[in-house]
């Protein structure tokens, strides 16, 4: 049977299933222009912040490319000022011991007066630049005495008068001969080349400044008005040049000990202070050249590429002849690739060929015949790239855990049923298998071809089937269907026949059927369901087979042995890497150059700042915009569980006053929302919204969740029974990005609202399903996210008495009693369509009454589409709905 025609076959019969008519995801640039300052010749200098480094692009697979240093200025780690005040004392304080003098000896201003008998003065600055033949007395104030202290000496008994800047001056030439001359003896350990210079600068500087402030306050007397002549000529121009020289020693020596971020961060400065000086701009340059040599050494030539682009658009545009020699190299290195590229797709190796291609392109993108080369060997290996958050950990049904992990699940393995637009079985289910549906009483036979095989090469046969469904029923299992060991009966008829069957009639029965297909022979029956082995190297039935992570990528490849009706040659793409950005900025950029052509788990703030993309198109897969929408889109519900072993949360009422205390609303407009509010869904209810078992007059618009005015009166009356309650521990899954704040602000309410004080606490996914799993409820509340699998909705297991401890998925250990278990019997007694749907009315009912569990929202989840992807449908969970069938045009 085809599967259209199977499809539409079980989408009509409307006594065995809800689903025909009823029913319905360098130091991060800083930009970092250097820090403002304030500059000798000017009290304040704007500053023009360098061009922002382009977002860094998700890693390449062969590793020989690892982007993840940055270029540009930056910051150091101890960050120059350049012109920023110092004080001498405290610099000396801090300096090693060799530096320390000549910072003490200039932190204090005077000048010296020597007379003929050798005895020497410390004054106060003079206010005339002394001329010994000049007329009159020497009138000085030495240094310490009274104010009223004033000594005259006539000019013949003057040996000397050494000015505060000329002593500096002689002295900072003389410390660093003798300073700089050591560094260039061996075994020098001594200060670096670097901090001599910069000693120096300090405390030219501070000379430089005292004379400025001198002059300004008429300490150091300059012509006013043609009234005095200028007895200091052109000093302080003499100590700026000396303070220029020294700061581009200062770049060359931090370029020569290879202290990138030091240099460029004081050359950008000094840049910005006196752009198109070419000293400057050949200091510049050394830094960035360097950079790009050292980035070459490593192997790293895409880097070396971005440093001297950084440099020709930042700061200069010539190509000097260093450059040019540097851009052959790096077109030479990428013409190499290319060479080796062409010879790898002659070969057929087109997975290595492409990833050649792509360091090629990062290397030198400007070389011919790499688009040629690319689309040549996409038309005959088209590789799809996925931008996740995280890598999967768990590929297996049993033990996935994250989205990823779910996604790459529906990658290698089949399912025996699924659901034609899942969650909603509007459409009805299929069987991808290309095996016939032989109807028998209470139930199907299916009759498998006999070339169906596990992707280690292993034949699929009906024992697989029947132990998967035996997964099913076990209680360790995470989807554990309770209900589905009560009624479903599993038998081989022989090797490629099975029959399925059901103890009594049920509304929905191939709902019980849509569960994975596991190997036998990897999942015996003497073992747990819970196989990690397997989960690090899955063996499935799927259109694809892992092949392992490569650097920030994980691969999957074609299953050689996937040939089914609807996909006779296997799926259409090649080749699936699911790659790993670290930051939205990064996969925004990865998908507009087209390098990753589908991004998932966007908030609805970054799918808004990708609108205007024109390559690219932004989806909702849980409002779809098809012309026949399913009944039920959106098949997750985030809930806040209760451990209802704790006597506290055991009382409805103490549920009902949390989950009255909570804004919903506000919550969702601060964290989850954008400019659009159509976004994201309350519930006041367990279900879905709008689904079929969601009773109408719980709707949000009907009946707000959010009664502040109630919720005191609750625990209050609580209070009188369970006592009082100091503090909850509220748990969430890590992974989860807008999990932390949103219990955050659930904590935030209920403290003020309640007086409840709430720990919370992040766990790592995996660690939070083991604890389930072992029933280790350390859990006073947590943030949950269940995903309906099908469009029964069913919550039993939650529910299910038998299922507390390790015999089930009750992990809240909620007991029930004779209601609510009698409430489920009713629903599962059901057949009928309306009788079925009025019962499920009266559970919504009853759970909201009893607040099991309190019910927040729904998030709705965006995706973004690369121009160049054909795809057939995206599922709100796992995206890859039908991917076998999914198409990728070459650029």
């Amino acid at each position: 049977m085809s599967l259209r025609r199977f499809g539409m076959c079980l989408a009509l019969t409307a006594l065995m299933a809800i689903v025909a008519g009823h029913a319905g995801y360098l130091v991060a640039l800083q930009t970092a222009s250097a820090n403002a300052f304030v500059d000798e010749e000017e009290e304040e200098e704007e500053e023009e912040a360098p061009a922002k480094t382009p977002p860094k692009k998700p890693k390449a697979t062969s590793g020989e490319e690892e982007e993840e240093e940055e270029v540009g200025p930056g910051r150091a780690t101890e960050p120059i000022r350049v012109g920023a005040p110092v004080n001498l004392v405290e610099e000396a304080k801090k300096a090693p011991p060799e530096l320390q003098p000549i910072l003490r000896e200039f932190a204090q201003v005077y000048d010296t007066v020597t007379t003929v008998n050798h005895k020497t003065y410390k004054v106060e600055p003079l206010p005339v630049r002394y001329d010994p033949n000049g007329p009159g007395m020497l009138v000085f104030r030495v240094i310490g005495e009274k104010a009223s202290g004033r000594h005259s000496l006539p000019r013949n008994a003057v040996l000397e008068v050494t000015h505060y800047e000329l002593r500096a001056q002689r002295a900072v030439q003389d410390f660093l001969n003798r300073a700089l001359a050591k560094t260039e003896t061996p075994g020098y350990r001594g200060p670096s080349r670097f901090q001599i210079l910069r000693t120096a600068e300090m405390v030219l500087s501070h000379v430089l400044r005292f004379h400025r402030s001198a002059k300004e306050n008429n300490v150091r007397h300059v012509a006013k008005n043609g009234k005095q002549p200028n007895t200091w000529g052109d000093l302080e121009g003499e100590l700026q040049r000396e303070i220029r020289r020294l700061r581009i020693d200062q770049v060359r020596a931090l370029t020569v000990d290879r202290n990138w971020k030091a240099a460029a961060s004081l050359a950008h400065q000094l840049h910005v202070r006196d752009r198109g000086d070419r000293e400057i701009l050949n200091a510049l340059e050394a830094i960035y050249l360097g950079q790009a040599e050292e980035a070459i050494r490593r192997g790293k030539y895409p880097l070396a590429r971005r440093h001297m682009e950084y440099f020709l658009k930042n700061y200069n545009s010539e190509i000097s002849p260093a450059i040019a020699n540097l851009q052959k190299r790096l077109a030479d290195r990428a013409r190499d690739l290319l060479r080796q590229s062409e010879a790898l797709a002659k070969q057929g190796k087109a997975s290595r060929a492409i990833a050649l291609l792509e360091q090629a392109e990062q290397i030198w993108p400007r070389l011919p015949r790499l688009a040629l080369a690319r689309r040549q060997i996409l038309q005959s290996y088209p590789i799809l790239r996925i931008g996740v958050r995280r890598l999967p950990n768990q590929i297996s049904p049993t033990t996935a855990t994250s989205d990823t992990d779910r996604l790459a699940v529906h990658l290698v393995y089949d399912s025996l049923f699924e659901l034609v637009s899942g969650p909603s079985a509007r459409h009805g289910y299929v069987c991808k298998l290309g095996a016939d549906i032989v109807p028998v009483p209470r139930g199907w036979e299916i009759v498998l071809p006999h070339d169906i095989k596990w992707s280690d090469g292993r034949p699929f046969s009906a024992k697989d089937i029947v132990r998967s469904a035996e997964i099913l029923m076990d209680p360790r299992c995470p989807y554990y269907d309770p209900l589905a060991r009560e009624i479903l009966q599993v038998k081989e008829v022989d090797p490629y026949r099975v029959r399925l069957t059901f103890a009594r009639a049920v509304a929905d029965p191939l709902s019980f059927l849509t569960f994975p297909l596991l190997p036998l022979h990897l999942m015996e029956r003497t073992r747990s369901p819970i196989n990690l082995s397997l989960g690090k190297r899955p063996i499935g039935t799927g259109p694809f087979m892992f092949r392992g992570v490569e650097d920030n990528e994980a691969v999957f490849v074609a299953n050689p042995h996937y040939h089914r009706p609807h996909a006779p040659d296997g799926p259409h793409i090649r080749e699936i890497r699911l790659v790993q950005y670290t930051d939205f900025a990064a996969g925004r950029q990865a998908l507009a150059n087209g390098s990753v052509q589908l991004l998932l788990d966007l908030t609805s703030s970054e799918a808004a700042q990708l609108s205007g993309m024109r390559s690219v198109t932004v989806k909702t897969p849980t409002q779809p915009d098809d012309p026949i929408q399913p009944y039920f889109a959106n098949p997750s519900v985030y809930w806040l569980m209760p451990n209802c072993r704790k006597p506290a949360l055991a009382n409805s009422d103490f549920r009902t006053a949390i989950s009255y205390a909570i804004d919903r609303e506000a919550i969702l407009n601060k964290l989850f929302r954008s400019r659009e509010r159509k976004y994201h869904q309350i519930l006041n209810g367990p279900f879905p919204l709008g689904c079929w078992a969601y009773n109408p007059d719980y709707h949000p618009d009907k009946d707000s969740p959010f009664k502040p005015a109630e919720a005191k009166g609750y625990l209050n009356t609580a209070s009188t029974r369970v006592g009082s309650v100091s503090q909850l521990l509220l748990k969430y899954a890590r992974e989860d990005v807008t999990a932390a704040p949103a219990c955050a602000e659930i904590a935030k309410q209920l403290e003020q609202r309640l007086g409840l004080r709430l720990q919370v606490q992040g766990v790592p996914m995996e660690q939070l399903a083991a604890e389930l799993r072992q029933q280790r409820a350390s859990f006073d509340l947590l943030y949950w996210r269940h995903d309906f699998p099908t469009e029964s909705v069913d919550l039993w297991p939650f529910f299910d008495p038998n299922g507390i401890g390790p015999a089930g998925r009750n992990f809240m250990g909620f007991r029930g009693d004779s209601e609510v278990d009698g409430k489920f019997r009713e629903v599962q007694s059901r057949r009928e369509f309306a009788s079925l749907r009025s019962q499920m009315h009266r559970l919504h009912d009853l759970l909201i009454r009893r607040m099991i569990p309190i019910p927040l929202w729904q998030i709705d989840r965006h995706v973004a589409i690369h121009r160049n992807l054909r795809v057939t449908r995206i599922h709100p969970v796992w995206a890859v709905d039908g991917i076998e069938l999914w198409e990728l045009r070459a650029q």
